[in-house]
């Protein structure tokens, strides 16, 4: 991460447009690192980041919104946690990702999966969304982050009322309580629910 990082700063990457880092262990120093050379105004034209399994928490998440917001880049793609491998990113790093929502202001998918939303940070990003954030976002990813019913119901809201968001969610029977809340999870997420191990 320090090379490519040193890298960036040096505006080697000028024409870097996809910087695909999943599994590479990166950790919230190798991220502050990466996100202290964005904010530096390094690889201007990037659109595309991955950082899944990178083992980023909060701090992480936090330094990577600083530096790309003090950046300028207009990311068009953001994935901090897909299908098979996330982090451990919680309701503060995805609070301070909706507080910069008006810097991303061109980014069309979020990928959230396997990290550690839970209710409170579902109910804030499903505010946010429904305050206008992000306004070109139409895919949204958040399977297997414990929202329960709160979450589910507020994402379902906004999934409402912006008919160009999809929302994926993949719950299982534990993190929703009341069969109602399960049925509208699933009907959102387009899946069926897992069982509960």
């Amino acid at each position: 991460a320090s090379a490519l990082a040193e890298a960036i700063a040096a505006h080697s990457a000028g024409a870097l447009a996809s910087l695909l880092l999943g599994w590479n262990r990166i950790g919230d120093a190798g991220v502050s690192e990466l996100a202290a050379a964005l904010g530096r105004g390094g690889a201007p034209r990037l659109r595309e980041l991955s950082l899944e399994a990178n083992g980023l928490g909060d701090a992480g998440a936090e330094a990577l919104v600083r530096g790309l917001a003090a950046g300028g880049q207009r990311l068009g793609r953001l994935s901090l946690g897909n299908e098979v491998g996330g982090n451990a990113i919680g309701s503060s790093g995805v609070s301070a990702l909706t507080d910069a929502f008006h810097v991303f202001d061109e980014l069309i998918e979020l990928r959230l999966s396997n990290n550690q939303v839970g209710a409170r940070g579902a109910v804030g990003l499903a505010t946010a969304l429904g305050l206008g954030g992000a306004a070109r976002l139409v895919r949204l990813t958040l399977a297997s982050n414990r929202s329960g019913p709160e979450g589910v119901a507020a994402l379902r809201g906004v999934g409402a009322s912006r008919a160009e968001l999809s929302i994926a969610l993949s719950l299982q029977l534990a993190e929703v309580g009341a069969a109602g809340d399960c049925r509208a999870a699933t009907a959102l997420a387009g899946e069926r629910p897992r069982p509960a191990h």
